[in-house]
């Protein structure tokens, strides 16, 4: 049985957080690095469970001002002088489940939670899912950005 849920960071659990961090951590491109105080920087967390196996997450994030300077700094045609202050991300729906609809799902309840708000997303190149969906939801390209030297890097946005 299916179980989804959308929290703000004050009402998680610390099972729901470890659960949120170990599945987030099951990303080989995601930097562990302060990982614990980057999570507890959220505004919401989405946990998509199977049974008792979280099987999919994502979140709205509130970045920090270093991270969202080098964006900025990294696009290669500047079209944004700054950002808006929150950031949609950090999805993942295992393997075994994508394709399914359960990343689109979470990001759709994951924008009817918020107010009406600017939100940016940063997604690689290659990930064609994720760029479909950042579309499908109002979000328009704005640049390629350089975050390191092995991936390139896309920023989508969200104006209301």
């Amino acid at each position: 049985m299916f179980n989804f849920y959308i929290k703000e960071i004050d009402q998680c659990t610390s099972q729901e957080l470890s659960d949120f961090k170990n599945t987030l951590l099951e990303r080989s491109e995601i930097n562990s690095e302060n990982i614990d105080k980057r999570i507890l920087r959220t505004k919401f967390l989405a946990f998509h469970y199977l049974e008792s196996k979280l099987i999919g997450i994502g979140a709205i994030k509130s970045p920090s001002c270093g991270y969202r300077n080098r964006i900025l700094a990294g696009q290669d045609t500047p079209s944004l002088n700054e950002l808006p202050d929150s950031e949609i991300g950090w999805f993942y729906v295992h393997n075994d489940f994508q394709g399914k609809g359960i990343g689109g799902y979470i990001l759709s309840e994951l924008l009817k939670k918020t107010p009406p708000m600017n939100l940016f997303a940063v997604t690689e190149y290659t990930n064609r899912e994720a760029r479909h969906l950042l579309a499908k939801n109002n979000f328009s390209f704005s640049s390629e950005i350089n975050l390191n030297k092995e991936k390139v890097y896309l920023l989508y946005s969200r104006n209301m």
